[in-house]
């Protein structure tokens, strides 16, 4: 009886432990709104967003399910903003295009008052086509680069969140 009552305690404290773990852990994949010195936009549902390194880019985030058979190593969708020096967009659009990615479209358009570029490609990762969205946009002396990438396999299901993450983005 003398080890029974603490043993029933240490479960009880167990079992809340784990409860507050899970529950903290399913917050970090809803939608929220990051703010970043030169952007925001919305991390949408199903996306976590991984403590960030010193070298990494400016925003990354991810699925946490990953894709299947040829697509077993690669996530569904990823989401990165990268805040690179100086560039025009047409000189960043032609780094693109000659880096082996297929661009199937793009347009231009305004962010408030700042001129931007949408680019609508297709790339190949080891037999596993994969959907890429650029949004590039100069303020500031520098180029902000979003990209997307989905899984073509899971694009029905997805779709709607990168388009969320695309029109939620703005310069600041």
């Amino acid at each position: 009886m003398e080890i029974l009552i603490p043993g029933l305690i240490l479960v009880a404290l167990m079992v809340y432990a784990s409860t507050k773990i899970k529950r903290n852990a399913a917050k970090a994949y809803e939608e929220e709104t990051i703010e970043r010195e030169q952007f925001s936009l919305v991390k949408p549902e199903g996306f976590i967003e991984p403590v960030r390194e010193e070298n990494e880019p400016a925003f990354l985030a991810y699925t946490k399910d990953f894709g299947e058979d040829d697509a077993a190593d690669l996530r569904i969708a990823t989401i990165e903003v990268s805040v690179l020096p100086l560039s025009s967009i047409a000189r960043r659009r032609e780094a693109i295009a000659s880096s082996g990615i297929e661009i199937l479209g793009d347009r231009s358009f305004q962010i408030g008052p700042v001129p931007a570029l949408q680019i609508e490609a297709e790339r190949n990762l080891g037999g596993v086509d994969v959907q890429v969205k650029y949004l590039l946009a100069v303020k500031n002396s520098v180029l902000l680069e979003l990209r997307t990438e989905l899984l073509r396999h899971r694009e029905d299901e997805y779709k709607e969140r990168i388009e969320r993450i695309l029109d939620s983005f703005q310069v600041t």
